[in-house]
């Protein structure tokens, strides 16, 4: 399973769609991995 989370520097934003950067999570049987992501400029 991966689970999303926007970013507003070490906070979670309040606007999924205006993220400046996004945590996502993947949950496997293993454990979980994390990576950040930054979307490219509008």
């Amino acid at each position: 399973m991966k689970i999303a989370v926007p970013l507003e520097g070490d906070l979670v934003a309040e606007h999924f769609g205006h993220a400046p950067q996004f945590a996502v999570y993947e949950v496997t049987s293993e454990g979980v991995r994390k990576e950040l992501l930054i979307p490219p400029a509008s």
